[in-house]
């Protein structure tokens, strides 16, 4: 599996759209044989393990929460999250499951409030989820789902119509930059009814318009690289608005966590920095990127703290791609005062604290070491490229 290292290095080193995809694939459908096997001789709706897969991407959130949920023990909501997982691909059936609730389905950017009976009905352009706490209607846009009462959530989804990310939702939190940037609902619904400032959804989809143009007319390299990480995003701001953070969860693949308010060339910094975290989760699912124990730990300026080898090599991950990001940026128009002084910045991280640390970590596997080299390579190669000229 080390032979995928470069296109999952970056996007200098190709594509990895379609083993992407084929892993997402295999985790949507494995998901779904574990559920099936933790109700045992229990009753289970014969839909479920008939469901099979759309046309659209499998590398959505539905899958991770549905796999969190049958960790914890949630069997019949898991089983209800991944049928959804099923539909919002664009596949089509009806599976009935009991769940103990009330709790919340997430459904494309959506949360919708299940309890006991609940049935999930999809054709190729609808989805209908039923429940005792009352039947909410999506019908597909583009390669989103938008539901036809806003009311029933307390986050908002709009489809982008970009090529990604598909969606975005308004979630009105605030992240704990000190704990975790990506956060989630807490609490669990209570049949209240919810409202919506418009403007700000319509804010957010124009701030990712923005930001996706900057990467397909600037640094079109990272098309691909944003188009096969990413399904959707979730706006969660900063309780201090002069701090911009960004954050993703291996929870929750294909979902990642923006701020509500930022210039076009950031955010399509934050959707390359992003979209290198789904790369590295999904070569972390082919191939381990730390020995198993591993207790060594290195400096990771962007925490400003000691992390393990894995977080190190992760954040340097994201780190190298923007540099690459601001590189090709710097070859289509040049870099304001700023952007060169932050991707000064990131070549100082990258050098002093992220080479130091990771080129003689012995605790690195073999595709760990692979995927590095690899990006430091590019890294390297395409300065001095731009030394040259």
């Amino acid at each position: 599996m080390e032979r995928f290292a470069k296109a999952f290095s970056s996007p200098y080193g190709g594509s990895a759209a379609k083993v992407i995809e084929t892993v997402g694939k295999a985790r949507l459908t494995m998901t779904r044989k574990r559920i099936v096997e933790a109700y045992g001789s229990e009753s289970i709706s014969a839909g479920l393990a008939q469901l099979e897969k759309g046309a659209f991407r499998s590398w959505i959130p539905e899958v991770g929460i549905a796999h969190t949920l049958l960790r914890d023990g949630k069997t019949g909501l898991a089983a209800a999250q991944i049928s959804a997982a099923f539909m919002h691909t664009g596949g089509v059936g009806r599976v009935r499951v009991s769940v103990d609730g009330p709790e919340w389905l997430y459904f494309a950017g959506t949360l919708v409030p299940v309890a006991d009976d609940c049935e999930i009905d999809a054709t190729h352009d609808s989805v209908a989820i039923r429940s005792d706490m009352g039947g909410y209607e999506f019908e597909r846009f583009n390669d989103a789902w938008r539901v036809q009462d806003t009311s029933i959530s307390p986050w908002l989804s709009m489809g982008t119509g970009l090529v990604a990310p598909a969606y975005v939702v308004w979630t009105g939190m605030l992240n704990n930059r000190d704990e975790d940037v990506f956060c989630w609902v807490a609490g669990s619904p209570t049949g209240g009814s919810f409202a919506h400032e418009q403007g700000r959804i319509d804010g957010a989809k124009r701030m990712l318009t923005d930001g996706f143009e900057v990467i397909s007319s600037r640094a079109p390299r990272f098309v691909d690289w944003v188009a096969s990480g990413l399904s959707g995003v979730i706006l969660v701001d900063s309780p201090d608005p002069t701090i911009s953070t960004s954050g993703s969860s291996s929870d929750h693949p294909g979902l990642v966590a923006l701020q509500s308010d930022n210039p076009a060339i950031k955010v399509g910094e934050d959707l390359v920095h992003e979209c290198a975290h789904q790369h590295l989760y999904v070569y972390s699912l082919l191939n381990p990127l730390a020995e198993p124990g591993a207790g060594d730990c290195f400096y990771s300026p962007v925490k400003r703290e000691l992390r393990s080898v894995a977080r190190v090599l992760e954040a340097a991950h994201a780190i190298g791609n923007m540099i690459l990001y601001y590189e090709d940026l710097r070859d289509d128009g040049g870099l304001s005062k700023s952007s060169s002084e932050r991707l000064e910045l990131l070549n100082f991280w990258f050098y002093s604290d992220y080479c130091a640390g990771l080129d003689g970590a012995a605790s690195l596997t073999s595709a760990g070491r692979a995927v590095w080299n690899a990006l430091k390579a590019s890294v390297g190669e395409r300065q001095g490229r731009r030394a040259e000229s």
